[in-house]
Parts: structure tokens; C-alpha cells; sequence
């Protein structure tokens, strides 16, 4: 009879934990979940598809120039501790339009309306050179010092393009065109005088913003990799204090775009992904994701099963292509 109770009450008590477990959030780990989808970068169909690193790029920065469809970036050859930098417009199939090697501080900008790259390389306050790329022509403009005579002869004829205001007190540099398309550049105190008394954008400033997204962000492009599946693969305590996505759009506390796990644990997981050109795919996985560096953004548009699919995660690109 007592062994009959302590049974019973035995699993009472296993029923009990595992509700309360159930109720408080906890998921059960399966890590052997679609056991036969390898990590990122490996993919499934490996014999047919190719999900290739793109070498000796070590993202810093990238951006789409909307005009040309060129790609802007801003990278290190061998790793991003290196203090060295490189500036490149390339194609989508990476076939060089302009490129920068700089040792010093580099900042660069671009103005869309009129497609040039200003570039400004700097140490500490000291400009020491600056350079203007057109998109369009794809060739460096020629660009002019600009003193305080030249200044006062051509006042009504220049028009600001960017300036590089680091600190709101101060103004480094002005780029200027005048009405014939010649580039001016102001530096140090005649840019900081000229700023006092023209009218200048906050828009046009170079933008030294740093910049964080995470996965879940809206401002991502995920048409041809998306998530299919994901499983628990651990439970943690939640903290006391959480925080959303840096770059995700809301008030105080920026809300994040994903769902919060409910009740008293944070789960760990795999995230499964499909990755496709036209009708062709693959898949594989990765075991961070939501609230996480790790994320996928397209940078080109498959039309084809014979096109290639340009995509950039964690300071890398990517090209996925079949053979």
C-alpha cells in the first residue's frame, strides 16, 4: 500500500513539474530536428548548388546606389580589426567602378541627386585629402580649393553638396558645384565661417551615425531566403531588462519586430531556411537569428534559374548560383 502512495504521489509530482514547466514557457530541446540540413554557409543540393563567400571583402558598409544599381562599399581586405580601409563601387558581379585604399580615418557620402561619392580622408581635425567620384560619368571630377577670393567672386553660382560637420560647432568641409558642374571644396575655418552664414541641410552632412541592424528589422530584403522552420534547442531565464532591435522602427525601448517568447524563459534555437533562384533551392540553418547580427539581405533579384543571387550576412558576401 505505501509503495502504491509513493507511486502515485510520484507522479503526481512529475505531472505537476511538467505542467508547471509547460505553463511557465519551457519547451522541450530537439536539436536533431531535420537532421540532414547543414549550417550556413553549407547548403542541401551541394552537388547542383554552389553557396559561394565572396574572398578578401570584410564588410564595414554597404548600400545600393538606387541609379546605377552599383553597390557602395566600404571594406577590409584581410579583417576588420585591420585599421586600414577600402571604398569600392562595384558591379553586382563585383567588376571594379571606383576604388579607395585609405590608411587614415575615412568618411564618405552620397548624394543621389546629383549621383556623387564625396569622400573625405581625415586625421584627427586635419583634412588631408579629399576625393568626388560621378556615378554617371564614372570618372573622378576634378575638384578646385576653394579660398575666400574665389569664394566671393562665385557666391551666387555655388550650391552646397555635402558638408562634413563631425561636431555641430565646427564644420570641416564644404563641397560645392557651381552652375557649370565644377566641384569646390572649403576646408577647416573658412567651411566652419562659410557654414555660419549659409544655409546648409542636416540631410547633406556626412552621416556618422552608427548604425545597428538586427534580424527581424523591416528594412531587410528576404524574398528568396526565408524561414520555414525552427525548434527549441534550449531554455534560458529570462532577463530582468530586455531591449529591441536597435534599428527596428517604434518609440522608447524600440519594440522589436519578431514575437517575445512568452513566460519565464528565453529559447535558444535552429532557424531552417529555404534559399532559391528561380525554381531551384536549397536549404540549410543557422542557430542564431531573431535579435541577432545574423541575418540575410538580398542584394540582387534571380529572374532566372541561370542568374546569381547576391546576398550579404555577417561582414561577408555571398553568391548563390547553380552550376
Amino acid at each position: 500500500m505505501r509503495r502504491n502512495l509513493l507511486i502515485f504521489f510520484g507522479l503526481v509530482f512529475i505531472g505537476t513539474l511538467v505542467l508547471l514547466f509547460k505553463w511557465s514557457g519551457y519547451e522541450f530541446p530537439n536539436e536533431n530536428k531535420h537532421p540532414e540540413i547543414p549550417f550556413f554557409p553549407k547548403t542541401t543540393n551541394g552537388s547542383t548548388l554552389i553557396n559561394k563567400r565572396v574572398d578578401s571583402m570584410y564588410i564595414r558598409a554597404y548600400q545600393i546606389l538606387k541609379k546605377s544599381d552599383l553597390i557602395l562599399v566600404n571594406y577590409a581586405k584581410d579583417s576588420l580589426e585591420n585599421n586600414s580601409s577600402e571604398l569600392a563601387v562595384v558591379t553586382k558581379s563585383f567588376s571594379p567602378v571606383f576604388y579607395l585604399h585609405a590608411k587614415q580615418a575615412l568618411n564618405y557620402s552620397f548624394d543621389e541627386k546629383r549621383n556623387l561619392l564625396c569622400v573625405v580622408e581625415s586625421s584627427t581635425d586635419t583634412t588631408l585629402a579629399v576625393v568626388v567620384f560621378n556615378i554617371t560619368k564614372r570618372k573622378r571630377e576634378i575638384v578646385k580649393n576653394l579660398t575666400i577670393a574665389t569664394y566671393q567672386e562665385l557666391f551666387n553660382s555655388l550650391a552646397v553638396v555635402k558638408h562634413f560637420s563631425p561636431h555641430r560647432d565646427f564644420t570641416q568641409g564644404i563641397f560645392f558645384t557651381d552652375t557649370n558642374g565644377q566641384i569646390y571644396f572649403a576646408k577647416s575655418e573658412l567651411a566652419n565661417a562659410i557654414s555660419k552664414v549659409v544655409k546648409m541641410e542636416e540631410a547633406d552632412n556626412f552621416n556618422f551615425t552608427i548604425s545597428i541592424t538586427y534580424a527581424g528589422d523591416a528594412t531587410i530584403h528576404t524574398k528568396n531566403i526565408k524561414v520555414f522552420d525552427n525548434t527549441v534547442v534550449s531554455n534560458h531565464f529570462k532577463r530582468l531588462l530586455a531591449y529591441g532591435t536597435p534599428s527596428s522602427p517604434g518609440g522608447d525601448g524600440n519594440p522589436p519586430n519578431f514575437p517575445e517568447d512568452k513566460g519565464w524563459f528565453d529559447k535558444w534555437r535552429y532557424y531552417f531556411f529555404k534559399i532559391r533562384l528561380k525554381n531551384k533551392e536549397a536549404e540549410f540553418k543557422t542557430n542564431l537569428y531573431n535579435n541577432s547580427g545574423t541575418y540575410f539581405d538580398e542584394l540582387s533579384e534571380p529572374k532566372t534559374d541561370q542568374d546569381t543571387l547576391l546576398y550579404y550576412s555577417e561582414n561577408r558576401f555571398y553568391q548563390f548560383y547553380a552550376k
